[in-house]
């Protein structure tokens, strides 16, 4: 049946106003699938900590996962199937298509949805989506010309429209890509909140290399699948050329697309196929965690 994934709760509540990294709700770490005894890769970096002797992989001092990074609490329930070389899937919710989360049910498959936290009706779909077993990533929406205090700013209204995001989905956000100081500022933010970047833009990348210094779980996708979103037959060609990547890597795939009606129709078709049995569909957490 593929990669097992399941939410957190069996009904999730409503959460608090909270931030990531502060207890909101009563989600069950996703910890529990595994990641106690191992290393996530996560570094929680906290103000006023010696930043030269930080926790080693988002642990406390018995070895467990740290509670308070976003990305081990937050993540999707998993369960790997095996060894084949993993492909992650991350679908920005735009509004476009109604009653999403319950669309997607038919593909089976943990993917990653990113949700904009501007949307007045960002927490709720976050709460339908986190019911249905999915993560959350935050679509960066900073301002042009945003200086670092109003990143910081910005991030704060963020973790309250997303309480439960386990990081960000740049999709080639300007102010990242040309502004150094914001690069720096959001590497610091997400660096103490136990968070992770995904950038949908290939080639060099200064925000995951800016996200990589700053200890930052960050993964450039393999492909954004916004020119051809609207072409069935092109979104299975692409995924198909997505497995085989995934084949040659050992670091895994991402994939970026938006959420709309050809994209779950491309998906629910080249599922069926044989060179979707190449690949284990996984969350990005398991990614970035890995």
């Amino acid at each position: 049946d593929g990669a097992r994934f399941e939410t957190t709760a069996a009904v999730v509540p409503r959460v608090s106003q909270g931030l990531p990294g502060q207890q909101a709700g009563t989600l069950t770490p996703s910890g529990q699938s595994g990641f106690g005894d191992r290393a996530t890769g996560v570094v929680i970096r906290r103000p006023g900590a010696d930043a030269s002797t930080p926790e080693p992989n988002g642990a406390d001092t018995n070895g467990e996962p740290d509670a308070e990074a976003a990305l081990v609490q937050y993540a999707a329930k998993f369960q790997s199937t095996g060894d084949k070389p993993k492909l992650a899937i991350v679908l920005l919710d735009t509004g476009t298509l109604s009653f999403a989360a319950e669309a997607l049910r038919n593909f089976q498959q943990p993917l990653s949805i990113a949700l904009a936290p501007s949307r007045k009706t960002a927490a709720d779909l976050m709460r339908s989506y986190r019911t249905e077993g999915y993560e959350i990533l935050g679509l960066a929406e900073l301002a042009e010309g945003a200086r670092p205090a109003d990143i910081e700013v910005a991030f704060e209204a963020y973790s309250i429209a997303l309480p439960e995001m386990i990081g960000f989905l740049d999709r080639d956000n300007d102010t990242l890509h040309t502004q150094s100081g914001a690069r720096a500022q959001l590497a610091e933010i997400l660096a103490e909140r136990g968070m992770g970047l995904v950038s949908s833009v290939r080639g060099l990348n200064p925000v995951v290399a800016e996200m990589t210094r700053g200890d930052v779980p960050a993964i450039a996708a393999f492909r954004d699948l916004g020119s051809i979103e609207t072409d069935v037959r092109a979104i299975r060609r692409f995924l198909d050329q997505a497995a085989f990547e995934a084949a040659q890597s050992n670091e895994g795939i991402v994939v970026v697309g938006q959420l709309q009606p050809t994209i779950i129709s491309g998906l629910l078709l080249w599922g069926v196929g044989r060179k979707a049995d190449g690949v284990e569909i996984v969350p990005v957490s398991h990614l970035l965690l890995n």
